[in-house]
């Protein structure tokens, strides 16, 4: 692999002498949650359990305020703190209670799909966990969004949580 120009153009060069190969090319970086750009669109905050024992629940209140105009379609992203499970009751109280549309969560994030978000209506979300393992751990980001103009975004920078015996 030859890369030229990373950071700025992005180019880079693939060359094979002999046979034939399949490759991907994939958007992915890293940038320190300090370093994004904050929007005025969507405001998100939250507040969460920072101390904790194995088996203990871990509460995260969520608050979204949709500072643009009318959103049809939302998803807030919450990336699941590493060491615990999702406590799919409180997700499931969510959507019972038409709070949220649907739900859908896998071992590291959480998308929750929310619609008709008109201007500087407010959603509170309340998601559980379950420590699992004794660890002292950052997680719990969000990322909410505009699901056909995800330009229009808010976020939340995780959060430092110790988990003990």
């Amino acid at each position: 692999f030859d890369f030229e120009n990373v950071g700025k153009e992005n180019k880079f060069a693939i060359e094979m002498k002999k046979g034939k190969i399949t490759y991907e090319v994939i958007k992915n970086y890293y940038q320190p949650y300090d370093k994004l750009e904050k929007t005025e669109d969507i405001t998100v905050t939250q507040t969460i359990t920072k101390q904790a024992m194995v088996n203990d629940i871990i509460e995260q209140n969520i608050m979204v305020i949709n500072n643009a105009d009318y959103i049809e379609n939302g998803l807030i992203e919450i990336n699941i703190p590493q060491g615990c499970s999702v406590i799919e009751e409180s997700l499931l109280n969510l959507q019972y209670n038409g709070i949220i549309e649907k739900y859908e969560y896998n071992y590291g994030k959480i998308n929750v799909y929310v619609r008709a978000l008109e201007k500087l209506e407010q959603i509170n979300l309340n998601v559980q966990y379950r420590a699992l393992y004794p660890e002292q751990i950052t997680g719990a980001a969000i990322r909410v969004f505009d699901y056909y103009n995800p330009n229009l975004e808010g976020i939340c920078s995780p959060e430092a949580i110790e988990i003990t015996e």
